[in-house]
């Protein structure tokens, strides 16, 4: 028998600058299979790559993914990813 796991990647994209009134945008939501990961994290060579593995199901996750949404719009998009992970 042959297990599948499926990853979703959800992209925290950053505003690299001031930060705005307008509300962030809804973060893109993607599935991915393992090969797409390794292909998602090959194209963010030479960047400081922050992954965070979490459940919807967590309360502490969940609670701590808006300071994540909120870091993404601070930080420098040409120097570091975010990668958030639900399994």
């Amino acid at each position: 028998m042959r297990t599948t796991l499926s990853l979703i990647l959800i992209s925290l994209a950053a505003t690299g600058g001031a930060q705005t009134t307008a509300p962030p945008a809804t973060p893109e939501i993607t599935p991915l299979t393992a090969a797409q990961l390794q292909s998602e994290m090959e194209a963010r060579r030479g960047r400081i790559v922050v992954i965070n593995m979490w459940a919807t199901w967590c309360p502490p996750c969940i609670a701590e993914f808006p300071d994540l949404v909120a870091f993404g719009h601070e930080i420098d998009p040409e120097e570091v990813a975010i990668m958030a992970i639900s399994s």
